[in-house]
């Protein structure tokens, strides 16, 4: 097999991975570059630091995970959506001990959504979900806060 002939697949994925905007979802993106690694027999685990996994459902990530045997302790960052936080850094999460494979979903970053809708997101985590951890980032024109985390728990 010649170089290129290898490299073409790579590219393509790569491309589709790197995409500001697409029309296919994160579980769809991964299905299209699980269909390109078996078509084309390369490994797709060192693809996966691409996938927003905060945009994929609990079953969606069971299902990557077992379809590429991977476990909760070498890949926490597929359960922990602190793993790509514009806010924390590897360190914070380290100091803090959040770098382990625990269930957190990212419902809401300004970043993606409108600041419109933070109430509404807000709305939903609150009566939603019985223990929260609401990270902001708060900036003004005098000072600058790094981060506050606040968490709570409710009796739902």
């Amino acid at each position: 097999m010649r170089d290129t002939e290898l490299e073409d697949p790579l590219l393509v994925l790569e491309k589709f991975f790197k995409a500001k905007k697409s029309a296919l979802s994160e579980y769809e993106l991964f299905d299209l570059a699980l269909r390109l690694s078996l078509k084309h027999k390369f490994d797709l685990i060192p693809f996966l630091h691409h996938l927003d996994f905060s945009a994929l459902s609990a079953m969606e990530k069971h299902t990557i995970a077992s379809t590429l045997h991977l476990s909760r302790i070498d890949y926490p960052y597929i359960w922990n959506s602190l793993f790509q936080s514009d806010i924390l850094s590897p360190a914070d999460l380290s100091v803090q001990g959040l770098d382990t494979s625990f269930s957190l979903q990212k419902l809401y970053s300004s970043t993606v959504h409108s600041q419109a809708t933070f109430f509404e997101y807000l709305r939903r985590a609150t009566q939603g979900y019985t223990r929260k951890l609401l990270l902001l980032q708060v900036c003004t024109m005098l000072t600058v806060l790094r981060y506050t985390a606040i968490t709570f728990s409710t009796d739902r």
